[in-house]
């Protein structure tokens, strides 16, 4: 009896931690496409998660007609969520009084980053530090962790490291502003660590 109650007992235990792997793995790798109620601020009046007609609307009606630089559909197997990466380009835009291009970017039809070539880009980051009250953090990449924006947002001067190349092609100059919601900047991550063979 106490053999066969040792036995049960062990495997229960593995059912549970099957279970709870299973779990988590369905938690990590779950679809890609969720719209949480609670959108962050991006650049100007733009907000995380806007579906890209409702970027568009945001935009004057001389600046509706932006360019697609980009369409990625990098997930090709059916049984592999979405990952589309849309990209547009828009000339002359305006923030703070500053004139620059402006890179949208969506992940799965939800605005994820936006980023600012403004054509002064020292006289721009103090503007903005003013207006929003932030230190502008200078690097080379996104923090998961820390938003410096509430509520998900990071806002932070690009700097190419050495040898930088771009895969996605939109930078026209060495630095930019970018704001990212982490939510999607991690779901992003998650996506490529969970599909991506590459």
């Amino acid at each position: 009896m106490n053999n066969n109650l040792k036995r049960y007992s062990k495997d229960l235990v593995l059912l549970g931690v099957l279970l709870v792997l299973i779990t988590y793995c369905y938690q990590k790798c779950r679809h890609f496409e969720e719209v949480p109620s609670v959108r962050s601020p991006l650049i100007n009046n733009f907000k995380s998660y806007m579906s890209i007609e409702e970027a568009r609307q945001m935009l004057p009606s001389h600046l509706k007609n932006w360019k697609v630089i980009g369409d990625y559909p990098f997930s090709t197997i059916e049984r592999f969520p979405t990952f589309r990466l849309y990209l547009v380009w828009i000339e002359k835009y305006q923030h703070l009084n500053h004139t620059g291009n402006l890179v949208l970017i969506f992940y799965n039809n939800r605005l994820a980053i936006t980023s600012f070539f403004p054509l002064n880009i020292n006289l721009y980051v103090k503007a903005l530090e003013e207006k929003e009250v932030i230190k502008i953090v200078v690097s080379d990449s996104i923090s998961y962790d820390k938003p410096n924006m509430k509520p998900y947002t990071y806002v932070w001067l690009f700097v190419p490291p050495p040898n930088y190349v771009d895969e996605l092609e939109v930078k026209e100059s060495p630095d930019d502003i970018e704001w990212a919601d982490i939510r999607l900047v991690r779901e992003m991550t998650r996506w490529r660590n969970c599909y991506d063979d590459d």
